[in-house]
């Protein structure tokens, strides 16, 4: 594809098909406008069978995104192939042999229409829609624009059946809200009508990209899942056409707040694309719209409610003295407490060393008693000596 729908950085790809037997591909080169680019390989073996494919890529992890789920073999090279037209050249490793040459313009069909240039078995070019590592599309896809007749036939012959048109298109672009929040969905309503595959699966998924960007994300809604955007097609909404190839429906999508290419508050342009059910795509809808997205920072729903500072109760096990007076003293005990340190985002739980003691009742130091004791003893000691000195007791039994 040399012109992708949208931007085309880094999205742009080639693909090989090798009509020969087996080779080796390890040190080939991709030649476009007389610039040669090495191919470095990301995915498979750089040994091909005879009627394998090859995709050769300007940026492996992007053609992922496009292609979510592609199991054949990837090449990864650096070109930017022009939306003009340009020659091509394949040159193999031993003396730079050009193996295979074509030339592109962009009069052959592919310009920035979802589609991609086609080569058939008859060596022409069509523009049909993608299908990398399968065998290109016999006959071209339908297009709006007719086929001129000839001017003045000299006799009148039946005409051929008429030209089926597909469409892909998004029917409620005016009821697509202009700006929403980065937690908020909305419904699209899809028209699509393939009038040539009847009864067909496809894959649908809604699609956001920075006005100034380049890559895509978004959720769409799969039951009560919510599908990433570089998810596999498969597991995106599945959506089946009728006997006569029409399917209308709605799917539900939001922004992806946690992919790597949201960047906050800003404009957005949007649109759904599709894929078949072997993976080819995305075709982008016909119409896209450009949506304000409004970043809002989500609350967790269990943040933790405050807590209470807990209370220290005293601890009659510890005893300290001093030099005036040796007394049990109440020790109080050292507990943690909590605050939230975050009303929105992540919660913080922040200690702290507290130390509360409760006010206590007062209590009379069983050591004065014990003072108060000896002292009156001895001034009893005392007055018993001195009475009995001065005879003033007597004991009335003796010995």
């Amino acid at each position: 594809m040399y012109d992708l729908e949208g931007s085309d950085s880094a999205r742009e790809w080639i693909e090989l098909l090798n009509t020969s037997t087996s080779v080796d591909l390890t040190n080939w080169r991709f030649e476009e406008s007389g610039t040669q680019h090495a191919l470095t390989l990301k995915q498979g073996s750089a040994v091909v069978s005879s009627g394998q494919y090859v995709i050769v890529v300007d940026d492996y992890t992007q053609f992922l995104q496009d292609y979510p789920g592609f199991s054949g073999t990837v090449f990864d090279s650096s070109f930017s192939l022009l939306n003009s037209g340009e020659n091509l050249k394949l040159r193999d490793a031993l003396n730079g042999n050009i193996i295979d040459e074509v030339t592109y313009t962009s009069s052959l069909g592919g310009s920035g229409d979802g589609n991609s240039l086609q080569r058939n078995s008859n060596d022409s070019w069509i523009a049909s829609v993608p299908t990398p590592n399968t065998q290109n599309i016999s006959t071209p896809y339908p297009t709006s624009t007719p086929t001129p007749s000839p001017a003045s036939p000299p006799t009148p012959t039946p005409s051929s059946a008429p030209q089926t048109t597909s469409s892909f298109t998004i029917s409620n672009i005016p009821n697509i809200p202009s700006q929403i929040n980065s937690d908020q969905s909305f419904s699209v309503d899809i028209v699509l009508s393939i009038p040539n595959s009847q009864n067909t699966d496809y894959y649908l998924k809604g699609a956001f990209k920075k006005s100034d960007g380049t890559r895509y994300f978004g959720l769409t809604k799969k039951d009560s899942d919510w599908i990433e955007y570089g998810d596999k097609y498969s597991d995106q909404y599945k959506i089946t056409t009728g006997s006569t190839g029409n399917w209308n429906g709605s799917i539900e999508v939001k922004p992806d707040t946690l992919d790597n290419d949201y960047k906050e508050s800003g404009d957005y342009t949007f649109k759904v694309g599709r894929f078949t059910a072997t993976g080819s795509g995305p075709v982008w809808s016909d119409k896209e719209a450009t949506i304000k997205i409004n970043a809002v920072e989500s609350v967790p729903s269990d943040s933790p409610s405050p807590q209470a500072t807990p209370e220290i109760s005293p601890s009659a096990s510890v005893f300290t003295t001093n030099s005036q007076s040796s007394a049990l003293k109440p020790a109080p005990s050292i507990k943690n407490s909590y605050r939230i340190a975050s009303v929105a985002g992540t919660q913080t739980a922040t200690p702290e060393g507290k130390v509360e003691v409760k006010n206590q009742k007062q209590q009379i130091n069983p050591f004065i008693w014990i003072g108060l004791f000896f002292i009156f003893a001895g001034t009893g000691l005392i007055g018993y000596s001195y009475l009995k000195k001065n005879e003033k007791i007597h004991f009335p039994f003796r010995r």
